[in-house]
């Protein structure tokens, strides 16, 4: 329960800004800069994180669902396949969220002005907020 709880919150924790960040770097940082790092930061990290761990996940759980994996214990889980599942769903939602921010950094950053308030980042609305 504890690998879907954490799994499935994971995307949705980094599309609102979340989860555990350390912006001292920022503290004092314009605001399109925020975003710029926010931009980089999810190509250069997030995504090939997310893909790489993707791959083996996925190859983890067909692993154990082809050769039936369960618990050697007799009263432990039948079908590990189960929580692996949970896992690489997990880091599918994850990938979906870093794409989302990556957009909306994108828009932010180089889109219509009209739709840059629209396009706000998490990572900078609680700043955008406190200034006016």
């Amino acid at each position: 329960m504890h690998t879907a709880l954490f799994s499935f919150w994971l995307g949705a924790a980094y599309i609102h800004n979340s989860h555990v960040r350390i912006d001292i770097a920022f503290i004092s940082a314009a605001p399109r800069t925020i975003v710029f790092a926010e931009f980089i930061g999810c190509l250069v990290f997030a995504i090939p994180y997310c893909l790489l761990a993707l791959y083996f996940s996925f190859d983890f759980t067909w692993e154990a669902w082809v050769v039936g994996e369960a618990s050697p214990s007799s009263n432990g889980l039948a079908f590990r396949w189960i929580p692996k599942g949970c896992m690489t769903a997990g880091l599918l939602l994850l990938f979906a969220g870093v794409i989302s921010v990556l957009m909306r950094s994108i828009v932010y950053l180089y889109g219509d002005p009209g739709l840059r308030k629209r396009a706000t980042p998490p990572v900078i609305a609680d700043k955008l907020e406190a200034s006016s």
